[in-house]
């Protein structure tokens, strides 16, 4: 049976909760064969997340999406990633520290970017200074490199989405920065968020003057180059595409 918003929330979530309540091996049973081994979109995944958060106990949060990541399946860092972004209004530092920990423990870039885009890259767009500092500090210098990727991935998604534009001239700023970078991990991360600058901010690229900078290396250049040559506008239905 094709899951839509629905079924998630008047037939799948109760039978997933009062399994949590009572027997905690069939609640898992069914999370792993009814949600986490299917292909279910992510906007559905997000709306029962959401659900979770708001039924499990909130000292359990944690320990829940723990054994979601060792599960290792896509769909669990889509659940992860929505407990998380939740909580970011009470404790944003503490989300981040969970986001890298599970980040080093997927270890793989699904992982870092389905859960990036939810958690940092959400954060942007709640607490722009907070966030964009606590991506300087921690995350871009990190030893581990899906931690470097993720203040890119996490740009990206807050520029899709609107983020404000004195923040994007910000953002774009510091990722010029690293426009010189031989890190594959930060070209890969910080490349998609130039990129993304250039289609929805195009006005902005060309006053930095950035294709004219020497400075800059060419993997920097090239990416802005494509998304010059497709550009969005934010008011437009595909924005989030």
């Amino acid at each position: 049976m094709a899951l839509n918003r629905k079924i998630v929330t008047t037939e799948l979530a109760p039978r997933l909760l009062a399994a949590y309540q009572t027997d905690r091996p069939a609640f898992w049973k069914m999370l792993d064969e009814e949600v986490l081994a299917q292909k279910i979109r992510f906007p559905l995944l997000e709306s029962l997340g959401e659900l979770l958060f708001e039924s499990i106990p909130q000292a359990e949060h944690f320990t829940f999406c723990d054994q979601l990541i060792a599960r290792e399946t896509i769909g669990g860092n889509v659940l992860i990633g929505t407990i998380l972004r939740l909580h970011l209004p009470d404790d944003m530092d503490f989300c981040f520290e969970k986001t890298k920990e599970y980040l080093i423990q997927g270890d793989v870039w699904y992982v870092c970017d389905i859960i990036s885009e939810r958690v940092p890259g959400r954060a942007l767009l709640q607490d722009f200074d907070r966030a964009f500092a606590l991506l300087q500090q921690d995350f871009i210098g990190h030893e581990n490199g899906w931690i470097r990727r993720s203040p890119g991935v996490a740009g990206h998604l807050a520029v899709k989405w609107g983020l404000e534009a004195p923040y994007v001239e910000r953002y774009l700023d510091w990722a010029v920065t690293l426009g010189n970078s031989k890190d594959d991990f930060i070209r890969t991360g910080i490349g998609w968020a130039v990129k993304t600058v250039a289609r929805f901010h195009s006005d902005l690229v060309r006053r930095k003057k950035i294709l004219d900078n020497p400075d800059i290396g060419n993997w920097m250049k090239r990416k802005i180059e494509i998304g010059l040559a497709r550009p969005r506008d934010l008011k437009s239905k595909d924005a989030e595409d």
